[in-house]
């Protein structure tokens, strides 16, 4: 426990991951698979006026492949896309700066007191690159890389400055290459 004490246990449950609940959607002609495939703009797939947003929502990845992400950050920035697709759709105006659905998604949390702090799409990974400060310093931050050493995901400990100031990287998929140009123009 945070103040030292113990407790015994004879099971632990970790729940991790969310299961959406799409049962009810099983007849309807809209795509269930792991969740409801949608475009950019939250609109399911093959289903002309119809959008999802939120858990169950399947958004293209890094690699174009339908992904969920289980956030109630995602879930905001999905709502927002989706009503502004509606929005769109009906021909009304579009709010200014609404940011797009499928920006890489980021969460913070601490593990025994340190922050933690994933922003992109960590799943997509091969490779990791130290950017800022050193592997066992209070602060550093991991670029995640996929197979053409483009950053996917980041991965700030001690704090999420340095993995934030990489989320436009993540979103285009840049090369590694650009991130000390975004982190001194930061700086």
């Amino acid at each position: 426990m945070e103040d030292g004490d113990t407790v015994q246990a004879d099971l632990v449950v970790a729940s991790l991951g969310v299961t959406p609940a799409v049962a009810w959607l099983r007849d309807s002609g809209i795509p269930v698979a792991d969740g409801v495939p949608v475009d950019a703009g939250m609109r399911v797939l093959d289903r002309p006026g119809f959008y999802a947003a939120g858990d169950l929502a399947a958004v293209p990845g890094p690699d174009g492949a339908p992904i969920r992400t289980e956030h109630w950050g995602s879930a905001l920035a999905q709502g927002r896309a989706a009503a502004t697709s509606v929005l769109a759709d009906l021909g009304l105006a579009v709010p200014p700066d609404v940011p797009p659905a499928v920006e890489p998604p980021g969460y913070s949390t601490y593990v025994h007191g340190t922050k933690l702090t994933i922003v992109g799409w960590a799943h997509a990974a091969v490779d990791e690159v130290v950017v800022h400060g050193d592997v066992g310093d209070q602060r550093f931050t991991i670029a995640l890389l996929d197979s053409e050493d483009r950053i996917v995901a980041a991965v700030g400990v001690g704090g999420a400055r340095v993995a934030n100031r990489l989320r436009g990287l993540i979103a285009q998929r840049a090369w590694i290459g650009e991130v000390d140009r975004v982190l001194e123009s930061a700086a």
